[in-house]
């Protein structure tokens, strides 16, 4: 009789420790959120409060969190093992100080404190190696996913090299700071893997400029090889190279092919 009266003062005391954890993971599913990241860190939350940073973003309180280790971040950003940053939004401010998690989050504004816009977070108190390894994994199946989709969406993909370049022939320059300065590359077709067979000769439109719209896009040059995920587009003949993720390695190849089996 004892054990019967105690079981629901019990069972309540387990549903009010549940309702006051903290979450073990913010709502969604972080092959998302590795997508949309472009700083992965582990850390742990040193307080609850703003900065000057965040409090021009939002009045919101920000978590505090002390870097433990940087797993992915932008080259031109300094961060590293020891420093804080503050985090909004993605329900981070629902954790507590000394919790500890992996965040995956966007950068909002850079002063004295980098302020970071959560994407999302997951609780976990293992091993670091256990935390690198989980974001080193997604990171590899989000660019597996972004590179299959692009070569389902070229026109063709090929294994090549530039026999020539020159300056496209027609009058089609842009009068503005911003003229691609449209050049055509002859490329050689080693290897078709979709859209065009060995042998064949492409004629291969590439924005020559150096302006800041164009400085990122590929610069063919004679004796260039490489793996090419080619455009066309519907008002011309000339396949059009213009990203730079749709230049690869020729190494590159065989992920490809394994990636794009069975849907050519």
């Amino acid at each position: 009789m004892k054990w019967q009266m105690r079981r629901p003062a019990l069972f309540t005391i387990a549903l009010l420790a549940a309702a006051c954890a903290a979450p073990r993971a913010a709502p969604g599913d972080p092959a998302d959120w590795i997508g949309r990241a472009s700083f992965v860190f582990t850390g742990s939350v040193d307080s609850i409060g703003t900065t000057p940073e965040t409090a021009l973003l939002s009045e919101a309180d920000a978590v505090i969190v002390r870097i433990e280790t940087v797993h992915e971040k932008p080259a031109s950003v300094r961060l590293s093992e020891g420093e804080t940053v503050a985090v909004q939004g993605g329900g981070a401010e629902s954790l507590k100080p000394g919790t500890r998690a992996t965040f995956y989050a966007t950068g909002e504004a850079y002063g004295r404190t980098l302020a970071l816009r959560a994407v999302g977070y997951e609780v976990d108190d293992g091993p670091i190696e256990a935390h690198a390894a989980k974001v080193k994994m997604l990171r590899s199946a989000a660019n597996d996913a972004g590179l299959r989709a692009r070569a389902h969406s070229a026109a063709a993909v090929v294994v090549g090299h530039v026999t020539s370049v020159q300056a496209a022939r027609e009058s089609n320059a842009i009068d503005s700071e911003h003229d691609p300065e449209w050049h055509v590359a002859m490329l050689d077709v080693e290897e078709g893997l979709k859209g065009a067979k060995s042998g064949e000769n492409l004629r291969v439109r590439f924005a020559a400029s150096l302006d800041l719209t164009w400085a990122r896009a590929p610069k063919l040059r004679a004796d260039q090889r490489g793996l090419f995920l080619l455009r066309k587009p519907s008002d011309s003949d000339d396949y059009l190279l213009v990203d730079p993720d749709d230049l690869l390695a020729v190494d590159q190849a065989e992920r490809v092919r394994a990636l794009t089996a069975g849907g050519r």
